[in-house]
């Protein structure tokens, strides 16, 4: 019976029904009560079932697909061991002309004049933006 347990807890992790982390919780819970928590780990939603990709795609523990129960305490010391050790990757340099992170590149045939005249005073760090007479609240303009 553990084995079956084992296998749907395995299955609604891969299936991003749940976290991995919650593995435990679920291995607990399904004993209490085994027909209650294998419906909602098997059922479809109509029946009662968790939905398939609850867990965001982001989360590490969903994208991994195993549970850290099923690795011995060794491989446990290495994953710790080498995440410690990881040294963030510095993004790679943009080359002039290139599109920035944004996707921000433009074909600079297609702005006006007064466009490029502005863009080209906002890089030399001598463009002021115009002023703006704001009307004062609850009064009409003349």
């Amino acid at each position: 019976m553990s084995d079956d347990k084992d296998q749907v807890i395995r299955a609604a992790i891969r299936d991003q029904k749940i976290r991995a982390s919650q593995a435990d919780d679920f291995r607990r819970l399904w004993d209490t009560n085994p027909a209650v928590y294998r419906n909602l780990l098997t059922a479809p939603v109509s029946a009662g079932g968790l939905a398939p990709g609850i867990v965001p795609a982001e989360d590490p523990e969903a994208i991994s697909g195993y549970d850290d129960s099923m690795l011995t305490p060794k491989e446990r010391a290495r994953i710790a061991q080498v995440r410690a050790a990881a040294v963030p990757v510095p993004p790679a340099p943009v080359a002039a002309g290139a599109a920035g992170p944004s996707g921000d590149a433009y074909d600079e045939s297609m702005l006006s004049p007064a466009e490029r005249s502005r863009i080209a005073a906002i890089k030399a760090g001598t463009y002021e933006h115009p002023r703006v007479q704001m009307e004062e609240p609850g009064r009409a303009a003349a």
